[in-house]
């Protein structure tokens, strides 16, 4: 009962409500049907399988100089746990089932457009808010995160919470308290979903200020705090357990890429506008259309009258929000992601759709009747359609499985090594997270440029191996050659260790086939 005196307000709520359930539950099974995997999700559900054998949040994915290998797993640093222990608890994510990451990636779907809904309907009436959270769940952004097993769509329904209960938290009644704890809640979860969760610390330090600003902080303080300290503390333990582990309170190691503060900025922006598919000439549009809407909210006085009471409404957090969380993946950009993938701008959407739906009606609603129901209408419509059309036009990307991965339970020298190893042996190989997820493996990873960053690549490589995998407790050496098997990413030694020859000491040759080769380490 409690819950739904929070949610609702009003009982036509409910219909509204089960209208958007409805269809985002649908969009979110369209998704998840032929849900894509990864390394990343690899890594995730190797760590699911670890927990429910009983071993913790460990990978059986060992990296050269890294962590000391226990059974042939080490901790796992490289993000934050909760993704896989909630997989864990709904079954685990194999290479025989993907029921877990399934079910959570639409109840994620789900809640994101909930939330939208409800933030939405604070600013404007219902009818606008179940538009927005329509759009949301039906646009191809959040429909393509929510079709990889990733932890995007976890961290943008946590997020989307977070914001939303707290500025829920701003009524005044009997709830206040309630609300900012679930903010708390919801906020530490999304931060042990994702680092990146950290941007979510600007939101409450600018309510913060907010509540001095209208001298409400000393009857909430108490409150306040008790909302703030959960994802404070979080960060603490999260960052204390990385530096007893490995040293560092990332976890990792990463080096700097060779990127500026401001390319990273702009690579940032640039990701935001090609997730949503934008040409150059709907940028011009978009650019001319913020600028007309600031210059009439600066010129109209009535309009400027309206904008305090929206205010509060929290319009304020969600653009803090975007401000802080961009400011961040610019900052990881610049200084430890090589790359630049759109999944990274993912949580933004369900703001971005709030502020430009917000902007365009709150614009129309002040200004002339006739022009604002024919103009609001028409923009209205432009977004609506353009969402949809993009999103029916990529329908195909969501019905076709992904076999890339896949493809290594074909291979002669995977099924030689299942036909020749049991699953207790280590071996260390250029393909560690297909082998160790299909073929149950704990792997050494050979150093690799794109995805192992703080995994260096040795001078002489040949020399170097047999070493470290002795160190690991593996010896086997199991090279594939499929086509993305590349020099640069890998360096030059994959060449000479793909030379499939019987006299590589202290190797000697055990297997090979068209697409890979198997060594032993002499004894």
């Amino acid at each position: 009962m409690e819950i739904y005196k929070i949610l609702f307000n009003n009982k036509k709520d409910v219909w509204i409500f089960c209208v958007l359930i409805i269809i985002s539950f649908f969009a979110g099974l369209l998704a998840v049907k032929n849900i894509k995997i990864s390394p990343d999700s690899i890594r995730y559900g190797l760590i699911s399988q670890q927990i429910l054998y009983g071993n913790g949040i460990r990978i059986p994915l060992i990296e050269f100089d890294n962590l000391v290998p226990v059974n042939g797993t080490v901790p796992f640093l490289v993000q934050p746990p909760l993704l896989p222990v909630l997989l864990a608890m709904l079954g685990g994510v194999t290479s025989k089932s993907y029921l877990a990451a399934q079910i959570l990636n639409v109840i994620c779907h789900v809640a994101i457009a909930l939330f939208t809904f409800l933030l939405m309907k604070r600013l404007c009436n219902r009818h606008i808010a179940l538009l927005t959270g329509i759009l949301v769940s039906i646009s191809l952004p959040i429909l393509y995160v929510t079709n990889h097993i990733m932890g995007e769509p976890l961290f943008i329904s946590f997020t989307a919470g977070t914001i939303y209960f707290l500025i829920a938290s701003r009524d005044n009644n009997d709830h206040h308290c309630c609300r900012l704890i679930l903010a708390g809640i919801c906020a530490s979860a999304a931060i042990l979903t994702r680092y990146a969760g950290i941007a979510l610390l600007a939101v409450f330090f600018w309510e913060a200020f907010i509540m001095i600003r209208n001298k409400k902080f000393r009857d909430h303080y108490v409150r306040f705090l008790a909302g703030i300290t959960i994802p404070l503390m979080t960060i603490v333990l999260l960052f204390t357990r990385n530096h007893i582990i490995s040293g560092t309170i990332e976890g990792i190691y990463l080096p700097k890429p060779e990127r500026t503060f401001t390319d990273s900025f702009i690579g940032t922006i640039k990701m935001i506008f090609q997730q949503f598919q934008l040409g150059n000439l709907s940028i011009i549009l978009i650019s001319i259309s913020i600028t007309v809407f600031a210059a009439i909210i600066l010129i109209n006085a009535n309009i400027r009258k309206e904008f305090p009471r929206h205010l509060k409404n929290g319009i304020d957090l969600i653009a803090v929000f975007i401000a802080s969380y961009t400011i961040l993946i610019s900052f990881t950009l610049a200084n430890q992601q090589p790359q630049l993938e759109l999944r990274y701008v993912a949580p933004l959407v369900p703001f971005l759709f709030i502020i430009s739906i917000f902007l365009i009606v709150f614009t129309f609603e002040s200004a002339n009747r006739k022009i604002s129901s024919a103009g609001m209408l028409l923009l209205l419509s432009i977004i609506t359609l353009h969402c949809s059309y993009k999103t029916y036009i990529n329908l195909p990307e969501f019905f076709y499985k992904n076999e890339k991965i896949s493809a290594i339970l074909d291979s002669c020298t995977y099924k030689w090594i299942k036909e020749s190893y049991r699953n207790d042996v280590i071996i260390a190989t250029n393909e560690p997270y297909r082998l160790g997820f299909f073929g149950g493996y704990s792997t050494v990873v050979l150093p690799h440029r794109k995805w192992i960053l703080n995994n260096p690549i040795p001078d002489d490589m040949e020399r170097a191996l047999p070493k470290r995998m002795s160190q690991a407790g593996a010896q086997v050496l199991a090279l594939f050659n499929f086509d993305e098997v590349k020099e640069e990413h890998y360096g030059s030694y994959i060449s000479g260790l793909f030379s499939k020859r019987d006299d590589m000491p202290p190797f000697f040759l055990t297997y090979k086939c068209p697409d890979g080769v198997v060594y032993r380490l002499k004894n």
